[in-house]
């Protein structure tokens, strides 16, 4: 057991206004420092990040740990081997997955959300279910596994529920696949 004066500072801490710091905030403060845009705003031009994505990204239907992640995979600084091998922190760029090492397959977000092995069932079947939510007219949009992934897709009248399908997905191989 702890002293009664640990105890005493656990207590206060506790009790304490305890601000949790999320990679967001570190990386909008980093924004404001430098006055400059973001790179995915130059990297996708097309793309009209302000009044599309990032209204997405503060949705009231996505946890805390799901904007967090949607922000990294929308700003390219989600961590993977792909990303961590140019930046000389890792061996290689090779998915760690048995199946996937096999193949060589380059575990890039493209791989670690849609192709591994790991997560390929579980991407078709939320691929499909968001493709069937965008459904406006009789078709489904033609729309890239990554512009779902990172939540470019255009307005539907079913936003809430893509958004929430995105967030809980993205959640469940990070937590799943990522950390395991």
């Amino acid at each position: 057991d702890d002293p009664p004066a640990a105890q005493g500072e656990m207590g206060a801490l506790a009790n304490s206004n305890v601000k949790v710091i999320t990679t967001k905030a570190i990386y909008i403060s980093r924004m404001n420092d430098l006055l400059l845009p973001p790179k995915v705003d130059e990297k996708f031009p097309e793309v009209n990040f302000k009044e599309l994505v990032y209204p997405r990204l503060q949705s009231k239907v996505l946890e805390v740990k799901q904007k967090d992640l949607l922000f990294s995979l929308t700003h390219g600084i989600y961590r993977n081997r792909a990303r961590l091998y140019l930046q000389n922190r890792c061996d290689d760029n090779i998915c760690p997955n048995p199946a996937c090492k096999r193949e060589n397959l380059v575990q890039d977000i493209l791989h670690l959300y849609c192709t591994c092995y790991k997560v390929r069932a579980a991407w078709q079947w939320t691929r499909l279910k968001l493709l069937q939510l965008l459904e406006e007219h009789g078709r489904p949009p033609d729309i890239s596994d990554i512009e779902l992934i990172m939540i470019r897709f255009l307005k539907s009248t079913q936003e809430d529920e893509c958004i929430f399908l995105v967030g809980a997905f993205v959640e469940l191989v990070d937590r799943e696949v990522m950390m395991k």
